[in-house]
């Protein structure tokens, strides 16, 4: 009688790859779960950053605070949990909150850039007819209204600026032109578009 047929490793899992090196591919590949929240948290941190585009002030300020604020309070929440679990020697664990925490950042950086670009391509066509008709050399302004929530807060007046001839890409960066009484930062958005800032003093 012959003897019971033992099935190699890798005859047992069906695909010629060893259960270890199948359990170090699941950990590496994130869950259908991470990835659901992740969208999940992009698309309600770019909805809020839209609103807060296309609604200053009040409402889109207001819900665009509600749902950045708390996001951003859990990064130093997530790197004392770091800091915590490593002192309790779970590396592994502190590893995960650091990554968790620099990616959140980098999301709440991303998306809350995205509101821009998101609400030039929901009125692009609007703008498009009405920069068609301006005479050449086309510069064309539109107000995006003033973000400002209380009087003490003073100008925060955002206008979008088509430049034909690109003459505002000297003025945009950091360092803010001077104009009587306001601050004024020009930001390339996209294209011949740009973002101009415009503050109280």
């Amino acid at each position: 009688m012959p003897g019971n047929l033992v099935k190699p490793a890798h005859a047992a899992s069906g695909n010629g790859r060893s259960d270890p090196q199948r359990s170090r591919l699941v950990r590496v590949m994130p869950s259908w779960r991470t990835l659901s929240i992740v969208l999940t948290l992009v698309t309600v941190l770019i909805t809020a950053s839209t609103l807060g585009s296309i609604y200053p002030g009040y409402p889109g300020t207001i819900i665009s605070a509600l749902v950045f604020l708390p996001a951003i309070g859990s990064i130093p929440v997530l790197l004392f949990r770091s800091a915590l679990t490593l002192v309790e020697e779970h590396k592994r664990r502190s590893a995960n909150y650091i990554k968790s925490a620099i990616i959140l950042t980098l999301l709440l950086v991303v998306c809350g850039r995205a509101g821009a670009y998101v609400h030039l391509a929901l009125y692009y066509r609007a703008y498009a007819k009405i920069i068609a008709g301006a005479d050449v050399p086309r510069t064309v302004r539109f107000d995006w209204g003033d973000s400002a929530l209380w009087v003490t807060d003073g100008l925060q007046a955002t206008t979008l600026v088509y430049d034909e001839t690109d003459a505002l890409a000297a003025n945009r960066g950091e360092t803010p032109r001077s104009d009587p009484g306001f601050e004024i930062e020009m930001q390339h958005l996209i294209g011949h578009f740009y973002l101009e800032h415009k503050s109280s003093r």
